[in-house]
C-alpha cells in the first residue's frame, strides 16, 4: 500500500466515524438527549434534518400505538381529503403502507400520517 492509498484509507475511516457518531447522536437526540457538541457546521445542518425526520416517524408510531378508535372512527378519519402542496418521494407510512406523494394529486390519507404530513406543509385539506 503506498502512501496515497494510506492517506485515502485514512480519510474513509474517519468520515465512516463521524457518519457513525452523526447517526448515533440523532437516535439519542431523537428519544431526548442533548445533541452532540463537536459537530461541524454541515454536519449539524444534516444531523437537525434527520432528528426532525426521526422525531416524526417516532411520534406517528407511538400516536399509531396509543390511539383507541374503533374501525368506524377510523374510517370516518380516512374520508378527509387533501391536497398535496409538496412532492415526496416514496416512504413507508406509520400503517406500514407506501405512498408517494404528488404536486397537486388530492388524497385520502389516515390518522396520524395525515396530521404529521399537514403539519410540515406537505399536504393541506379540501373543503
Amino acid at each position: 500500500m503506498n502512501e496515497l492509498e494510506r492517506i485515502r484509507d485514512s480519510i474513509r475511516k474517519i468520515f465512516e466515524t463521524r457518519q457513525k457518531k452523526i447517526l448515533d447522536g440523532v437516535f439519542e437526540t431523537a428519544t431526548g438527549a442533548a445533541p452532540p457538541a463537536t459537530l461541524m457546521k454541515d454536519e449539524e445542518e444534516v444531523f437537525n434534518r434527520l432528528v426532525d425526520i426521526m422525531r416524526g416517524f417516532r411520534e406517528s408510531l407511538i400516536h399509531e400505538v396509543n390511539r383507541k378508535e374503533t374501525p368506524k372512527e377510523e374510517k370516518e378519519e380516512r374520508e378527509d381529503v387533501y391536497r398535496v402542496v409538496r412532492e415526496l418521494p416514496e416512504f413507508i407510512g406509520p400503517d406500514m403502507k407506501a405512498y408517494k406523494l404528488r404536486k397537486d394529486e388530492v388524497i385520502s390519507i389516515p390518522r396520524p400520517l395525515n396530521e404529521f404530513l399537514l403539519k410540515k406543509g406537505v399536504i393541506e385539506k379540501v373543503e
